[in-house]
């Protein structure tokens, strides 16, 4: 019996056991938290780039910059989420990562559309690794002990 619960300790240390955030989320988490600030930053330069230089249709405009500034705090809060292991906050932070692709890609400084390629993929990838899921399947476990109830629904 000892020889295969040292097998299975070989692998890795189970999110289950340790309670701990285990590296790839922390990095995925990171990476969502700094997407979404720079979200947020992104809308404070459109806004101040709308009061000091107002485009031809200033409602368009103001638009724009809630919906950065929304679009921001929410994957904030999304990577929050995914730093600790809240399993609602995966589906969220590999659609931000998605769109965040798909604006990167149409940046026009060659570095940036590096920059933010990189840091989509490597979110996504991170946050589907085995051993990222096996942290979100631990964590809904302890929560289901916890609340007393089934870790299916």
């Amino acid at each position: 019996m000892a020889q295969s619960s040292s097998d299975e300790s070989e692998c890795t240390v189970s999110p289950e056991s340790t309670g701990s955030v285990p590296a790839p989320l922390k990095v995925a988490g990171a990476l969502t938290l700094l997407a979404g600030l720079a979200t947020l930053a992104a809308a404070g330069w459109l806004a101040t780039d709308t009061v000091q230089d107002p485009p031809v249709n200033e409602t368009a405009g103001w638009a724009s910059v809630v919906l950065l500034a929304v679009f921001g705090a929410a994957v904030v809060v999304v990577g929050r989420g995914v730093l600790r292991v809240s399993g609602w906050s995966r589906g969220p932070a590999a659609v931000a990562a998605l769109l965040l692709l798909a604006i990167g890609s149409q940046l026009t400084n060659s570095v940036a559309v590096a920059l933010v390629v990189a840091a989509s993929v490597i979110t996504l990838v991170m946050l589907f690794l085995p051993l990222s899921t096996a942290a979100f399947l631990a964590a809904k476990r302890r929560r289901a002990d916890r609340d007393g109830g089934d870790a299916t629904g």
